[in-house]
């Protein structure tokens, strides 16, 4: 749109000069006719066309140097509220490259807490039975979160009421306890 803009300012400014062009025409053909009204033996006939052309060209003059000037008046107007709209698309884009600049942080800060949060979690896995580990991947791959807490009675991935022996089993703490229903691995 500013390139647009500027090139509709251009123009205005070029059909302004063309204007002005055709105005020192008009001017130079009027001082070619009375130049030979002055000084030339002419017929009346001719004296007259002369006379005529003079004051046709003169209204025309005057009529092209007012559209020269308008022309000016608009091209400097356009360059007027060019300056204000890129002013304001300057302001614009300094706002969406701080913004941008504070997402790259968060970015940044972001991927180093999951770094620190991924280094802590080799860790952790470590110390886990491989079987356990084995069990949750495979469910990882099923459900989305594939460990449950047990909340009155129930599994509270699938919403379903788990029967007396598991929920015991899950008191005892008897090794991987999972849920009859959607398999998830489940705790109290």
């Amino acid at each position: 749109v500013f390139q647009r803009k500027q090139q509709e300012s251009e123009d205005l400014r070029k059909a302004s000069q063309e204007r002005s062009s055709e105005v020192d025409d008009l001017d130079s053909q009027i001082r070619e006719y009375q130049k030979k009204l002055d000084e030339g033996l002419l017929s009346f006939k001719e004296m007259e066309s002369f006379r005529t052309q003079i004051e046709k060209n003169k209204a025309k003059m005057e009529q092209l140097e007012e559209e020269a000037i308008d022309l000016l008046n608009k091209a400097e107007e356009e360059i007027e509220s060019m300056k204000a709209r890129e002013a304001s698309f300057n302001q614009w884009k300094g706002r969406i490259e701080d913004e941008i600049r504070e997402v790259d942080e968060d970015i940044a800060a972001n991927q180093q807490k999951i770094d620190t949060e991924q280094a802590k979690r080799s860790e952790l896995l470590d110390n886990v039975d491989p079987v356990y580990l084995e069990k949750y991947n495979s469910l990882l791959k099923i459900v989305e979160d594939p460990i449950a807490p047990i909340r009155d009675g129930m599994c509270s991935g699938c919403k379903v009421i788990l029967s007396t022996t598991t929920l015991e089993r899950a008191r005892m703490a008897e090794g991987l306890v999972t849920c009859e229903n959607c398999m998830r691995l489940i705790y109290i």
